[in-house]
């Protein structure tokens, strides 16, 4: 027999490529963006998290990770510490009305080395801790994760000292602890990229490792092999969210930016540093 001029022998190899190629393009396109649920993290810390958009970075990263869609929350202010933010009752609200997957909560500055300079500058550590625990334990109740996010320090000394201090505190709260001891060392030995910015606040290159050390310890590791295109708000200009309210919900005139990353770059700034002779 003949189909439209070809024998039907002739036309079966076709026939079997056709359909190899669209099952090769199936698995191309995961259906995982389509059929699996929306996941969302809410980030609750001060402007090391806000300033080049921590969320945005984090969404970004998670979503590659995951081959799903994750979303990213936050509610921030300048210098605003995580007793204030138990205290205010926003956060405890977000977490209540059950949308979040995950909690990463990041301390103000180097509060939680819990020292006489922290305490001179009103810093309570016992107050801090607390405020912790019940954030956690509401947020786990819910079935979330949570995340200790470190504070940057770019001194050897302090650095291993606070990240210390965080990981102890995350064990006692059953949480992960995204521990950030390793920027000396990163700014050592790539001093290209933009760790910090001139008042010592996180710049768009530990802005982007905090975002994937995140999405690690909530979703795995796995290398990219694609850019990743992050549309994300500069609060670096003076326009800063307050912590009344979820930042998206807020009218900020932060610029809106776009940075394009390659999955080489990517690697190469979340890689761990070499260790000093």
């Amino acid at each position: 027999m003949r189909s439209g001029g070809w024998p039907l022998r002739r036309l079966a190899p076709l026939l079997m490529l056709v359909l190899a190629l669209s099952g090769c393009a199936r698995h191309a396109q995961p259906d995982a963006e389509s059929t699996r649920p929306v996941e969302r993290v809410l980030v609750v810390g001060n402007s090391l998290a806000y300033l080049n958009d921590l969320p945005a970075h984090l969404a970004a990263v998670a979503t590659a990770l995951r081959g799903a869609p994750v979303e990213a929350e936050m509610v921030a202010a300048g210098g605003r510490r995580i007793a204030r933010h138990a205290a205010d009752g926003v956060v405890l609200k977000e977490i209540a009305s059950g949308r979040y997957r995950a909690l990463v909560l990041q301390e103000w500055g180097g509060g939680l080395l819990c020292g006489e300079q922290q305490a001179r500058l009103g810093f309570d550590c016992a107050a801090s801790q607390a405020a912790h625990r019940q954030l956690a334990d509401a947020a786990q109740a819910r079935g979330m994760r949570v995340v200790i996010l470190g504070t940057p320090q770019a001194i050897p000394m302090i650095a291993d000292a606070l990240a210390e201090r965080e990981a102890a505190l995350a064990r006692a709260l059953g949480a992960a602890h995204v521990d950030l001891r390793t920027l000396p060392a990163r700014m050592r030995t790539q001093p290209q990229a933009q760790w910090l910015e001139p008042d010592g606040h996180p710049g768009p290159d530990l802005t982007l490792w905090m975002a994937h050390d995140i999405a690690r310890a909530l979703y795995g590791d796995a290398p990219l092999s694609t850019p990743l295109e992050i549309a994300y708000r500069d609060y670096r200009q003076g326009a800063t969210p307050k912590a009344d309210a979820l930042a998206s919900a807020q009218d900020i005139a932060a610029q809106q930016r776009v940075r394009t990353i390659q999955a080489e770059d990517l690697a190469r700034l979340t890689a761990q540093p070499p260790q000093s002779p």
